[in-house]
């Protein structure tokens, strides 16, 4: 999975984000209505 530098640090971002964004949705249903306000705005 360490491949390069490069690859790593996107991998490791995209898990992370994954990860925050699904114990958010589930602590919270508003997240996705916040994250698209967000990206909206």
């Amino acid at each position: 999975m360490c491949t390069t530098g490069d690859n790593s640090s996107a991998t490791t971002y995209a898990e992370l984000h994954k990860l925050i964004g699904n114990s958010l949705v589930r602590v919270s249903g508003t997240h996705t209505a916040v994250l698209m306000w967000f990206f909206l705005n």
